[in-house]
């Protein structure tokens, strides 16, 4: 074997290596950090479309107002992506015409499709320790905190934050 076939030999391996490290490294990530997840509603449109895929990051530290989140309901028994938009502490009131306030300020969140006043919540309520109160971007037809079959979404529920968008590709980037 001469020296110019085994200079191809090592670049091959050198290659290969550094595929083997780099798959690892994502792996690593996908099982300890982050999770892709599919919408599987039209709640969050028009910041999520039904069908998107979405990567997520897992929950180490108790999400912000603002952030969308993915948790476990269990009595829907289903997994469900929404936006926080009251954290511990926070009162939150509805008015009449589906106008959310938060501590007295009005919430300038994506909110689209016809506001409709769904729930069974009476108005003012104030987060407790360790829950968050969470509607989908279409409040329309978003079943969320304004309903008690979700109700307070517990910390330990959160399972993740979305953080992007991956499909479909008119929507790749960060999730807002």
């Amino acid at each position: 074997m001469n020296e110019k076939e085994l200079d191809k030999r090592i670049n091959v391996y050198d290659w290969i290596e550094s595929v083997a490290v780099a798959l690892s490294i994502v792996i690593i990530v996908l099982m300890f950090f982050c999770k892709i997840y599919t919408v599987k509603e039209t709640s969050m449109f028009p910041t999520l479309e039904n069908n998107s895929k979405i990567i997520a990051l897992n929950a180490y530290a108790a999400p912000k107002a603002g952030d969308v989140v993915v948790f476990e309901n269990e009595q829907l028994k289903e997994a469900l992506i929404k936006r926080v938009i009251g954290v511990p502490g926070d009162e939150v009131m509805i008015d009449g015409q589906g106008q959310v306030f938060v501590n007295g300020i009005l919430t300038e969140y994506v909110a689209s499709g016809e506001w409709n006043l769904r729930g069974d919540q009476t108005y003012p309520l104030t987060v407790p320790d360790g829950c968050f109160f969470v509607m989908g971007d279409n409040r329309g037809v978003s079943l969320d905190s304004r309903d008690t079959r979700v109700g307070f979404v517990r910390q330990n529920e959160v399972c993740a934050v979305a953080k992007f968008v991956l499909f479909p590709v008119s929507k790749i980037g960060v999730v807002k």
